[in-house]
């Protein structure tokens, strides 16, 4: 049994703009340090973590060679 009333959905795409998108101003200059101050922090935390992973197979190849 089909439905005779439905008309097809319009399935947005997702490289076409919205017309609110389209009437936004251009957005002044952005302080990137102020948008990506959690990314160091972020960095520093993964540098941590893989130097302490490194040293740890370190340490277990010199534990499984013995």
């Amino acid at each position: 049994m089909t439905k005779q009333n439905a008309a097809p959905r319009k399935v947005p795409s997702r490289f076409s703009r919205s017309a609110t998108a389209a009437q936004q101003p251009a957005a002044g200059p952005v302080d990137l340090a102020s948008e990506y101050r959690y990314v160091v922090e972020d960095l520093k935390r993964i540098g941590i973590i893989a130097v302490v992973l490194v040293l740890l197979l370190i340490g277990l190849s010199l534990v499984i060679i013995r």
